[in-house]
């Protein structure tokens, strides 16, 4: 059997959207349903202690709590895993804010974002 390459964490169930065709049912009421930081880094670590060599932070939308992914990240880089954060950019609302946003994930860490891009 194969081992996964990567844990996605769903750091939250909510989200600044609230679309119909989420999987999850994610939407803004529930932005309290969301791991710690110290919860991330306990799953990071049982994964990379099996083997697993990327965590993707997921949701909900985790740039909603952009400030608790700087220790997960942090951890997950000195273990030597990949990283990457999937997001509907919100906070791209403008040039300046998207250009802030993503310098400040270049100064955490993170090499590698996704984005998700529809109607909603």
């Amino acid at each position: 059997m194969k081992k996964p390459y990567t844990v996605v964490l769903m750091v939250t169930l909510g989200c600044n959207a609230s679309c119909s065709h989420c999987c999850f049912t994610c939407e803004p009421s529930k932005l309290k349903l969301r791991l710690s930081p110290d919860e991330m880094v306990a799953y990071i670590r049982d994964a990379y202690n099996e083997g697993i060599g990327s965590v993707t932070f997921s949701g909900g939308e985790p740039m909603l709590f952009v400030d608790d992914l700087v220790g997960p990240i942090n951890v997950a880089r000195e273990l030597g895993m990949y990283v990457d954060i999937r997001t509907n950019a919100f906070w791209a609302k403008s040039y300046d804010q998207a250009l802030d946003t993503l310098q400040y994930l270049d100064m955490i860490g993170l090499k590698r974002l996704g984005l998700s891009y529809d109607n909603y």
